[in-house]
């Protein structure tokens, strides 16, 4: 598939589970200096309360291309997201977006009252990206992200009500 077709191929959101650690894997190493690998996938996949969603891109189900996930989980009438991250190929088509908001109907209709994530304060586009949907800055943690250049890695602290 030449890189025009497969830039407008659909893109599926689906369930992930363990046996899909491996590709989860993979794409937070393509997303994030500090990466967790197939392992720590695993581990927290077999947690209670702990989903992922991947997002998978082509026209065919058996030559999809994973190209982003969204991990959290939910505790009570509470939730975070523990991660998200698209492939620098595939970003800026709103699939980052899309999990989202398949995350957010997901945990709304498993009776999840809250949900809150942290972010990079430098991160626009994911900030921006919180703020549309209708999180809320309600807090900071200084040094919450290594970065590789030694600068703070301040996170902000954001928060959705959903009902």
């Amino acid at each position: 598939m030449t890189a025009t077709k497969w830039l407008s191929a659909p893109v599926v959101i689906e369930t992930a589970n363990t046996a899909d650690a491996e590709t989860l894997g993979d794409l937070h190493a393509k997303c994030f200096h500090h990466a967790w690998g197939t392992a720590e996938f695993a581990k927290l996949l077999r947690q209670d309360g702990v989903e992922a969603l991947i997002a998978l891109q082509g026209r065919r189900a058996a030559t999809r291309k994973p190209v982003g996930f969204v991990l959290y989980r939910r505790a009570g009438d509470e939730a975070e997201i523990l991660s998200i991250g698209v492939d620098p190929a595939a970003r800026r088509r709103d699939i980052a977006k899309r999990l989202m908001e398949s995350s957010l109907r997901k945990l709304y209709s498993d009776r999840a009252d809250h949900i809150f994530l942290e972010v990079a304060e430098d991160n626009a586009a994911a900030t921006g990206l919180y703020n549309k949907l209708g999180f809320k800055t309600v807090g900071e943690r200084r040094g919450y992200y290594k970065k590789p250049d030694e600068r703070d890695g301040r996170a902000l602290v954001m928060r959705i009500d959903l009902r």
